[in-house]
């Protein structure tokens, strides 16, 4: 009797993609934690009329420099190869009419447990005109949904959006493009995010 045995490639195939996947998603949500803490310092720093003074770019990404709030990293998007992307909520930051930019979570006004919206400019922890100023963090739990926390990390709200799918084509990134722009009366960093919003800030 010849005994044959199927599907051992089949299974070290289903490993390795879910060993890539969970890779893959954690590289994600540390992009993305690490992107919204940028955000944050950019727009506390245009709020205070910080300029920048340095921009490279290395294989993670960019590195941003102001002259007062330090360096700011901007990664890369994570990238996959297979399947469709991962989904992430929609995470950007909105100027309004009183001149300070608040967060915004799949087009709607992020805001803390008793309804004030959170902005983006401002020192971490303290109270502003509608809320604390922090940059909110993402995770993914145990229902594979993405969670944000507006309060660095003390809760979390399960965003309804799922973290399935790997693919990376353009990866997911919150900022679109960093271009240094030279004109006759000096440079300035052009950011644009993913949203359309837009930062030009001087360069020295």
């Amino acid at each position: 009797m010849i005994a044959v045995f199927t599907g051992c490639t089949d299974y070290q195939e289903e490993l390795d993609a879910l060993d890539y996947r969970v890779t893959y998603l954690e590289e994600l949500v540390n992009q993305i934690n690490t992107e919204l803490a940028g955000i944050k310092t950019i727009t506390d720093a245009v709020s205070k009329g910080d300029f920048i003074t340095n921009v490279t770019e290395n294989e993670e990404g960019y590195i941003i420099t102001f002259k007062e709030h330090g360096a700011v990293q901007i990664k890369h998007g994570a990238t996959g190869k297979d399947g469709k992307d991962a989904e992430a909520p929609e995470i950007t930051v909105e100027q309004d009419g009183d001149g300070n930019w608040y967060w915004k979570l799949n087009g709607k006004w992020l805001t803390d447990d008793i309804g004030n919206r959170i902005r983006s400019n401002g020192t971490d922890g303290k109270d502003g005109k509608d809320g604390k100023a922090v940059a909110p963090q993402v995770r993914i739990n145990s229902n594979g949904n993405w969670e944000i926390s507006p309060d660095g990390g003390t809760t979390w709200n399960d965003t309804g959006t799922a973290a399935s799918g790997v693919d990376g084509k353009d990866g997911n990134t919150l900022v679109k493009s960093i271009e240094v722009i030279t004109t006759l009366s000096g440079n300035y960093v052009h950011i644009t995010l993913t949203s359309g919003a837009t930062f030009d800030i001087p360069m020295n």
